[in-house]
């Protein structure tokens, strides 16, 4: 075998031990050949070296630690409660880089630059990359094509339609018990009366137009009238004329019967059932609610409203999906969903799925496929338009206003397979910078050059953390410690800078630890919150902490896990800049060996502090890649630095052999971790590890130049404001007289990054300027002087879609 060690990481699976109580932590097991040091596992038949030992049992000092006892015979050193809550910075409202391991760059000789990010939605728009890259815009809102992939059957003889229903000997049994007899008796007289008939009227127009047909001429004569005859034998002959016709109406019974309320769910379940077996499809029932809030079920005809017809029956030839594009503004992928399976009343995650979860504040497009069932694609369109809801809303309407609650879908196809989590090749970006400080084009061109050439430390973003001086990956550390307590202390407790109403639900879970009442004012996109309020809520005692940790959504909680192996992947990246450079590989390094891009944890886009569901976003473990491990300089000198991978931690991973591993370990160990014991039995709490290259690098990078006044003045379009007719305004190009009439700088940059990459890590490189501070923020002063201090302060949002904008 060669001196380049060979791994598959899928190999190395380690096997479930025991649990140290009814959830997650494990008691690591000894074997006979294993022995005990400084709460190492130590193999006796295979002796470590000198280093390897000392990367063991490494521990930092300066932190207050507690001996927890597993086994009389085997100890293990753990961080107590109170060091974890240290890292917490309650006077800021923020994590700042440092404090999640992003602190080197590329090239740091450039100057710090100072900008405004996300000022307005459209300074940051996100453009799908498909896996045939191309780049996914909208294109077309209009209604789609009218379907030819629906056939008709042979339509049922007038008999079948005229004719009443007999009823069903076995009816009376199978239906009293739900209806009682009462309705029993109407819905037999409504069911014997047969399906409505219908009355016709002519119109004067159709009617002499009838006469002339039958040789009957009328004369226009002062007070001569059309005879009786002729109107009998008109009448007589007429046929039905569609667009005359109305329902004959039958006083004595209603359009449809109403059940008593039904409150059972299985009840109504089997009333549906038996109408359909009874009355072989020809009576419908649909769920109703009652005024006092209780379920009831709606029996009628299966007609066509319009002709007072059976539909006839239809064969659908299209393929089982429709693919659309969505463009959503300031909303999270999640929620935007949701509203699509609100409208269309389907499941968000069984019949919607998508690639990979964009920014919330930003303008995205991205493909969504549906399993559209018997909808059509007009059908759809027209659903989520809302067209037949809003009777003043007509089509043309679409094509004059910004769509509603800041959605909008368009670009409609037939499809014969779903989209799946990952199925992209990544996004393309164009992101506006305001108010930069010092205004020097040059200096950002040859640092956007940087960017170009050697790309970026492709660190996970500040987006993986959350949005409070509270970080997801503490959470994580918490619950991989099995610190239940801890972990919904962390999730529960107030965080400074939150919205009103979060901060007064919190208050009075903490002063209160009244579920129910915190649960009522605990706002809905809080997840993970809710979950456990709704937990307790339903309990007597609220002593089981792993069950209400238990109620979070799966994916949610994983997410917890993965932020925590984030964090140890950025401070280790950054020591190895500070170690090695990021210039090229060194020995001991790990690079990925085959074509299958490496697999990474996290979208670009999450952001963990505002999700309202957590169907996305997970990390997509599967087969590990092959990794190998570059044993001498020319190993090395096969690859480059954009080759180098790092693992983040789990049991199913190889470590660098060299001093990046010692890090590894020591931190985990730090955090009360065994970093040979990452298993636990509840999946979402195990940590199987992966690999994430160091480093990536942009495609197709642009910047331009813009001189502005006003503060809110647009620079960018979204699709469809584009499509709406709505214009730009005339931009200046930035100058060397710009900055001598006051004016300020924005700069525009668009690239395309791999899914997974995190774009604020890329206009970090830019502008070496801390990424935890891209949110939106206040106006400075206009001012171009390099000496001033510019202080920056969060205000509300711009309100850019509240609601459909007029057409400009």
């Amino acid at each position: 075998m060669s001196d380049a060690l060979l791994i598959e990481s899928s190999k190395r699976r380690k096997q479930p031990v025991e649990l140290k109580d009814d959830c997650c932590m494990k008691k690591p097991k000894i074997e006979a050949d294993q022995t005990i040091e400084s709460g190492v596992l130590c193999d006796s038949s295979n002796p470590s070296t000198e280093a390897e030992l000392t990367n063991k049992v490494a521990v930092q000092d300066d932190l207050k630690t507690q001996e927890v006892s597993i086994k009389p015979d085997l100890k293990i050193q753990t961080t107590d409660t109170q060091s974890l809550l240290d890292k917490i910075d309650m006077k800021s409202t923020s994590l700042s880089e440092e404090q999640v391991g992003i602190s080197k760059h590329i090239n740091p000789n450039l100057p710090t630059f100072s900008a405004i990010l996300k000022h307005r939605f459209t300074d940051f728009l996100v453009y799908e990359v498909n896996t045939s890259d191309q780049v996914i815009r909208l294109r077309d809102i209009g209604d789609p094509r009218p379907s030819k992939g629906v056939e008709n059957s042979d339509k049922p003889a007038k008999s079948q339609l005229s004719v009443p229903t007999e009823w069903p000997e076995d009816a009376d049994a199978k239906l009293e018990t739900i209806l009682g007899k009462d309705k029993l008796l109407l819905l037999q007289k409504y069911v014997s009366h047969g399906p409505p008939k219908k009355k016709i009227f002519v119109s004067n127009e159709k009617k002499n137009g009838a006469t002339r047909a039958f040789g009957v001429e009328e004369k226009a004569t002062d007070g001569d009238k059309i005879s009786k005859n002729c109107n009998e034998l008109v009448d007589s002959q007429m046929t039905p004329v569609k667009d005359a016709t109305i329902e004959s109406k039958d006083d004595s019974l209603p359009k449809s019967i109403v059940s008593d309320p039904i409150d059972s769910k299985e009840r109504r379940r089997a009333f549906h059932q038996a109408i359909r077996e009874l009355f072989s499809g020809r009576l419908v029932t649909e769920h109703k609610e009652l005024e006092g809030g209780d379920s009831a079920i709606e029996i009628s005809w299966a007609l066509d409203r319009k002709n007072m017809q059976r539909k006839p029956k239809q064969i659908d030839v299209n393929p089982p999906y429709i693919h659309f594009t969505l463009q959503k503004t300031n909303r999270e992928t999640q929620d935007a969903l949701s509203i699509l399976a609100r409208l269309l009343h389907c499941h968000v995650s069984r019949d919607l799925s998508i690639c990979g979860t964009k920014d919330k504040r930003a303008v995205s497009c991205q493909r969504v496929s549906l399993k559209k069932g018997r909808r059509t694609l007009e059908e759809v369109w027209a659903v989520i338009n809302q067209i037949k809801k809003n009777r003043d809303y007509s089509n043309s309407d679409l094509l004059k206003q910004r769509g509603d609650k800041g959605i909008r879908v368009g670009d409609f196809t037939y499809e014969q397979d779903p989209l799946k989590l990952g199925q992209l090749n990544g996004n393309r970006f164009v992101i506006v910078l305001r108010h930069i400080i010092p205004p020097e084009p040059e200096i950002l061109k040859e640092a956007v050059q940087t960017l170009s050439t050697y790309g970026f430390l492709n660190y996970f973003g500040m987006q993986r953390f959350g949005t409070t001086a509270i970080g997801t990956h503490l959470v994580g550390l918490s619950l991989l410690r099995a610190d239940w307590d801890l972990a919904i202390d962390l999730i529960m407790r107030k965080k400074p800078g939150e919205a009103q109403e979060m901060e007064l639900a919190r208050s009075v879970w903490e002063d209160t630890k009244d579920a129910k009442v915190a649960l009522d004012l605990m706002p809905r996109r809080c997840i993970a919150e809710r979950s456990i309020l709704q937990f307790y809520s339903k309990q007597t005692a609220q002593t089981d902490k792993c069950g209400a940790l238990g109620s979070i959504p799966k994916n949610l909680r994983m997410m917890y896990i993965h932020a925590y192996q984030s964090y140890l992947w950025n401070v280790v990246l950054s020591h190895r800049v500070e170690l090695f450079g990021c210039s090229k590989p060194v020995v001991g390094d790990l690079v990925q060996i085959n074509k299958k891009d490496v697999s990474n944890s996290g979208d670009a886009s999450f952001d963990l502090g505002a999700m309202e569901d957590t169907e996305s976003d997970t990390l997509e473990y599967g087969s590990a890649p092959l990794v190998k491990v570059l044993k001498t300089d020319k190993d090395c000198e096969a690859y480059t630095i954009h080759d180098v991978v790092l693992p983040l931690p789990g049991y199913n991973i190889i470590y660098p052999e060299n001093e990046l591993k010692g890090r590894f370990l020591k931190i985990m160990r730090q955090d009360g971790l065994d970093p040979d014991n990452l298993y636990r039995r509840q999946a979402e709490y195990s940590m199987p590890g992966t690999y994430r290259k160091i480093m990536h690098q942009p495609k197709d990078v642009d910047c331009n130049f813009f001189a502005y006044e006003d503060p809110d003045l647009p620079l960018t379009q979204a699709d469809e404001d584009v499509l709406l007719g709505m214009e730009l305004p005339d931009l200046e190009e930035w100058t060397s007289q710009s900055a001598e009439k006051n004016k300020s700088l924005a700069m525009k940059v668009e690239f395309t990054l791999a899914s997974s990459t995190y774009a604020t890590m890329a206009l970090r490189e830019i502008l070496k300027s801390d990424t935890s501070l891209a949110l939106p923020l206040a106006k400075p002063p206009f001012t171009n002087s390099l000496n001033d201090t510019v202080v920056f302060e969060r205000v509300p949002e711009i309100p850019e879609h509240e609601g459909p904008a007029k057409r400009v």
